[in-house]
């Protein structure tokens, strides 16, 4: 199916271009033909344009991606609204801010202080100013939210342009062509398409041509940021799924484990039964049997002390002989006159059994 139709073109008189004297010699390739001083557009081009930035738009919504709506013109500036705001794609229809895009960090500042001063007021910190103060805080806001309030939301360099009139909005398409954005736009007469990558020739300046070009584009990104949303839905769920099924699975894993751990301990305690029935000691654990072997120990080290004592005590007694010996020795050194004594009596007394027989001889005689 057909965006849109030769008929809808003709109604809208999207062919109708400027006078020759404005015309752009670049755009010499679109032109039918001439009538009346005004250049015809070719509208059979326009229709297979219009079909591939169509698709482009779509695919790239489809993707995630923002396409940013831009049409300053007094003409464009409803009908850009209203085809952002239903595709839920951002917007400027009242005046291009230098840097939007080469400066988009001191742009995302101003939209900040638009989020300030709306906190502000609904916290009730405007009762506090005086008048003077309140009324150059809203004077600041309503400036700030003409400009930007179409991109308060975007968050981020859009993926796109789609532009109204390149002429009018020379600034946007330099800072395009300076990030490498796509730009697609309807394109007259009088405009250079070479800074275009999805030119649509057609009359820029008629209410219908605008509103019936800018509303298939919105369509596109309508129907791509739907496809997104509902891919991104899915992968939602699909992520939800996982978890749930993930914490499933451990709680099979950790009710495995403890009826494992069931049933080992029910094996214990029958096999410490079995043992006790048969009359053995039941198998202790490996504290148990530490603290058994060390009693062992201990007592297998007693018999041994035991004897050591014993032999001790036998060797008491040598050691009190060697004892009497030093004390002797040292009564020795301390009588050496008691030794003379006994050592001169010692003849003496083996001379008397001598004198006895001696004196007994004598007597019987």
């Amino acid at each position: 199916m057909a965006v849109v139709s030769m008929k809808n073109l003709l109604e809208a008189g999207v062919h109708f271009g400027h006078q020759k004297r404005r015309w752009d010699p670049r755009m010499k390739h679109y032109i039918y033909t001439e009538r009346n001083d005004i250049y015809i557009i070719d509208l059979q081009q326009t229709l297979g344009l219009i079909e591939n930035a169509y698709k482009y738009i779509e695919e790239l919504t489809a993707k995630g991606g923002i396409v940013l709506f831009v049409g300053t013109k007094r003409q464009a500036q409803k009908t850009i609204r209203e085809a952002a705001e239903k595709s839920s794609m951002p917007y400027i229809n009242n005046r291009w801010l230098g840097g939007i895009l080469t400066n988009f960090k001191t742009i995302s500042s101003r939209i900040d202080r638009i989020k300030e001063l709306e906190r502000m007021e609904a916290e009730g910190e405007f009762d506090v100013l005086n008048k003077k103060e309140v009324l150059l805080l809203n004077r600041e806001k309503a400036k700030l939210l003409s400009n930007l309030e179409g991109i308060r939301y975007m968050g981020r360099l859009p993926d796109a342009l789609f532009i109204v009139d390149p002429k009018t909005e020379e600034i946007a398409v330099r800072e395009a062509n300076r990030l490498n954005i796509p730009v697609v736009s309807i394109v007259d007469t009088n405009c250079n398409p070479d800074n275009i990558e999805y030119c649509v020739p057609g009359n820029d300046d008629a209410i219908r041509s605008i509103a019936l070009i800018t509303d298939a584009i919105g369509r596109a990104a309508e129907s791509g940021h739907a496809k997104w949303a509902k891919v991104a839905a899915e992968e939602e769920a699909r992520k939800e799924k996982e978890k749930a099924e993930a914490e499933v699975q451990r709680a099979k894993a950790a009710e495995v484990q403890k009826e494992k751990e069931e049933k080992d301990r029910q094996e214990a305690a029958k096999q410490k039964e079995d043992e006790l029935k048969k009359g053995k000691e039941p198998k202790a654990d490996k504290k148990t049997a530490k603290k058994d072997e060390s009693k062992e120990a201990s007592k297998t080290k007693k018999p041994k002390v035991a004897k050591e004592k014993g032999e001790k005590e036998e060797t008491t007694p040598k050691k009190e002989t060697t004892k009497a010996k030093t004390a002797a020795k040292s009564e020795a050194t301390k009588a050496p006159d008691a030794k003379e004594k006994v050592v001169k009596t010692e003849p003496e007394a083996k001379d008397e059994p001598k004198k006895q027989e001696k004196e007994e001889e004598k007597k019987e005689g």
